[in-house]
């Protein structure tokens, strides 16, 4: 994503809090010759280097694996300026996306490691429009993504693709503005 946004013109800086994760996405930018600004860092310690905010912050599945969600969506706030748009996506926390997120990614297909995914951190858009907004994040457009499956995604163990929907139950996409 970082890579995609670089090439699209954006100033980019992606953090994740693992090294191993930040020194692939690294060696991955420079042989692409991109130019983005990866830090291993957490949101609150970024929030402590006291850098400008951004116009922009996007949450690609990771607040399904934060340990404190809340003091998660208070960093996401102060690190957005006023009138920037934040985007979240996640996994539902409703039956077929602890079907598909935790039970078929991690022991059908393993495409991420068992034990990634902790279903009591998945969560409904609705829980996350209410405690985005305790934070001044106000959400105001949801998108479903679901997986397409061919007989040959399933042999190779891999996703296939997915596609847009008005369909939340599975991952879903939000949207909207840091108040």
């Amino acid at each position: 994503l970082s890579e995609r946004l670089n090439r699209l013109g954006a100033n980019v800086t992606g953090i994740d809090a693992s090294k191993n994760a930040i020194d692939v996405a690294i060696e991955h930018a420079k042989k692409s010759r991109l130019e983005i600004n990866y830090k291993c860092i957490t949101t609150s310690k970024l929030l402590n280097l006291k850098e400008k905010k951004f116009d922009l912050i996007i949450a690609s599945e990771v607040i399904e694996h934060v340990n404190n969600r809340k003091k998660f969506l208070s960093d996401i706030s102060k690190l957005c300026c006023s009138g920037g748009l934040v985007i979240f996506t996640t996994i539902n926390k409703s039956f077929l996306g602890i079907l598909f997120g935790k039970y078929f990614a991690e022991n059908i297909l393993k495409v991420v490691p068992r034990g990634t995914h902790d279903t009591q951190k998945f969560l409904s858009p609705s829980t996350l429009s209410k405690e985005a907004e305790q934070h001044n994040i106000i959400l105001d457009n949801f998108v479903g993504f679901s997986p397409t499956f061919e007989l040959k995604d399933i042999i190779n163990k891999e996703f296939g693709n997915f596609i847009l929907t008005s369909n939340l139950n599975i991952n879903y996409g939000a949207a909207g503005i840091k108040i």
